[in-house]
């Protein structure tokens, strides 16, 4: 992706240069994660939904670094409510072609179109 032509490829490979570094010599992992991506893709794109499943899910009030966190009761031992969606899998290599797709040629929806 960094090497991609395209004006939001070049943005884009920019910013995560640094991140695609780390993952790559740190963690052996050839890529970045992309989770902000993802969950636009899924709204955008349900069809890449696999699995899903509702679940409780609590948000931590308190004051400090976990403020905000969410804890999601996948083995039902709260007695909070399960009333929340949780995308458990998605489909990884369409994801990715949405994604090069967009950076490449601002044109993401061309690659559920074929």
């Amino acid at each position: 992706m960094l090497n991609m032509e395209g004006a939001l490829a070049a943005v884009i490979g920019d910013m995560i240069e640094a991140v695609y570094e780390f993952t790559r010599t740190e963690q052996g992992i050839d890529g970045v994660p992309q989770p902000d991506s993802l969950t636009a893709a899924l709204l955008a794109y349900p069809e890449l939904r696999g699995a899903m499943s509702t679940r409780p899910v609590v948000v931590d009030e308190r004051e400090g670094l976990t403020r905000g966190y969410l804890s999601v009761d996948a083995d039902d031992v709260t007695d909070v409510p399960a009333r929340t969606r949780i995308v458990e899998s998605a489909d990884g290599d369409t994801f990715c072609e949405i994604v090069l797709s967009l950076l490449q040629d601002r044109a993401p929806d061309r690659v559920l179109a074929a």
